[in-house]
């Protein structure tokens, strides 16, 4: 999955990667954020929550879904700072 991010991150450098994923481990979200995803959210997410990552990211922020834990998705980063949520 990462690897997939990454490998679009070099070839087209103006596209942003929102991943959507039923996966809440940090380590996966982690090596999505490190391959160059600027979001992370649960394919349960409400579209609201789609289109605030949406915002967000055309912003230039790194926007991280409530759905996942909360006591380890503040300590995630890629180098930029977090959205609030």
């Amino acid at each position: 999955m990462s690897g997939d991010t990454h490998q679009i991150m070099e070839e087209l450098l103006m596209v942003k990667v929102i991943a959507l994923s039923v996966h809440s481990d940090k380590h996966i979200v982690k090596g999505m954020l490190r391959a160059g995803a600027s979001a992370y959210l649960s394919k349960y997410s409400a579209s609201q929550e789609l289109i605030k990552a949406i915002r967000l990211v055309m912003a230039n922020q790194i926007y991280l879904s409530p759905r996942l834990p909360g006591l380890w998705r503040k300590t995630i980063n890629r180098q930029d700072p977090i959205a609030p949520l």
